[in-house]
């Protein structure tokens, strides 16, 4: 339900903004988090090769700090001048949405019950067996493909916190700490999986029950609190075939912004002529 100066704005949709226009960005229909694309980017000092904030360090971005009502966020200068696809007055152009591309379809081997809690659809997460997978109880292993798990308030960019049937051990022997990464799967004494996300920690001492593969990351990402998640056994040959038609897709956005570029530069050596 965006809005420029009251009209709507569609997604994935580039089109051009005066200064002193206003976008109202509504609540969010679906999903956890939007993005806004500047033509330009956001002139912040990078940190470690982003220019993102890191809340819990509180580093990056503007002060390291969420950001509040009256902040103004210094614009890079995009490529302009004539022919340019991001010169203010170069067509509007959009690219194909994640929803209509065949790379975000999950083959279910099973179809999941609703979750007690009454959240209404739970989307599949495709997720590998971890190192400690075989630790699991066979009542822990089943609980953790067929139950739905909720995403519980005491989450962020750091971690999700999942809240379900609790997955029990054979045996609770101590792990030294190890290295993990966005998309651990590991599971505390309390039974509770965290899931890490993109801010998570690099070490860790829970044993991982799974990880989920690197292509469905953004799906979990836009998952609310609140929200149910339910897991899909996978193998490493899937997950490398669903990362590289994601990198495709990403390809594809590229070539489309690269024949827009094109296009704007014959109409200006036309308007030229």
């Amino acid at each position: 339900g965006a809005t420029l100066d009251g009209k709507p704005v569609y997604s994935y949709w580039s089109l051009p903004v005066q200064a002193g226009q206003e976008l109202t960005l509504n609540a969010a229909k679906r999903g956890m988090r939007g993005y806004v694309c500047i033509a330009g980017g956001v002139d912040v000092l990078p940190m470690l090769g982003s220019r993102s904030t890191d809340l819990q360090a509180g580093f990056g971005g503007l002060g390291g700090r969420a950001l509040r009502d009256g902040d103004r966020l210094p614009v890079g200068v995009p490529r302009a001048g004539a022919g340019s696809g991001f010169s203010p007055d170069a067509p509007e152009f959009g690219v194909k949405a994640p929803a209509w591309c065949k790379f975000v379809l999950v083959d279910e081997p099973v179809r999941r019950g609703r979750h007690p809690s009454g959240v209404a659809w739970a989307p599949p997460i495709r997720v590998l067996a971890g190192p400690e997978y075989d630790s699991f109880t066979a009542e822990a292993h089943n609980a953790f493909w067929n139950d739905e798990w909720l995403v519980t308030p005491n989450s962020n960019r750091m971690g999700f916190r999942l809240a379900g049937t609790e997955l029990k051990r054979t045996h609770k022997s101590d792990l030294l700490s190890h290295a993990v990464m966005p998309g651990t799967i590991q599971v505390p004494p309390n039974g509770q999986p965290i899931i890490l996300m993109s801010d998570a920690q690099t070490t860790g001492g829970y044993p991982k029950i799974g990880a989920v593969i690197h292509a469905d990351l953004w799906k979990l990402a836009q998952v609310r609190l609140n929200g149910a998640v339910r897991f899909i056994p996978t193998t490493p040959y899937e997950a490398r075939q669903a990362l590289i038609e994601e990198r495709k897709y990403l390809r594809q956005i590229d070539a489309a912004i690269g024949m827009h570029e094109e296009r704007c530069a014959r109409l200006a050596a036309s308007a030229a002529v």
